[in-house]
């Protein structure tokens, strides 16, 4: 097997994110506790500082928890690797694949013809390349191989 998509930074995704939000709040309650004032302004400081880790952590779970662990290539199936559980798709079971190219991440969806284990649609971090345009080949690559896949199996 040949490691396929998957980046490296997954682990800081999905589990440094969430340790610095509590990090946040944890300080916010500390330094409120620590002023004891109840003053108007810090409970209005408390107010933001919430709303904001409020609304990161929904972005976070909106869009990262759910992130596959590894993706390799396994010829005419793909191995998605999440949590130690291995699920085997077959190219040709693949329906849809949306490939998204941000400023500082690249995130692939791809979905299945039927449920797996991990869903009928799962999504995984590609690697940020230098250039946007240069991940966009693999994932080219991918959407041929799936389309050679299916004309096959007809």
């Amino acid at each position: 097997m040949v490691k396929l998509f998957t980046d490296r930074q997954v682990f800081n995704y999905k589990c440094l994110i969430p340790v610095v939000l509590i990090g946040i709040i944890s300080v916010a309650i500390f330094a409120a506790e620590l002023l004891k004032r109840n003053t108007v302004l810090d409970v209005i400081l408390l107010l933001v500082v919430g709303k904001f880790v409020f609304t990161g952590w929904n972005l976070y779970r909106l869009m990262k928890s759910d992130l596959i662990d590894e993706v390799y290539d396994d010829g005419d199936s793909l191995v998605l690797v999440q949590r130690g559980r291995c699920e085997s798709v077959m190219l040709k079971e693949i329906i849809n694949v949306n490939y998204q190219s941000g400023f500082n991440t690249s995130m692939v969806t791809l979905t299945f013809r039927y449920s797996t284990r991990l869903g009928r649609k799962i999504s995984f971090k590609h690697p940020t390349e230098i250039m946007p345009s240069m991940g966009q080949k693999s994932v080219d690559e991918l959407i041929l191989r799936i389309d050679m896949a299916r004309k096959k199996s007809k």
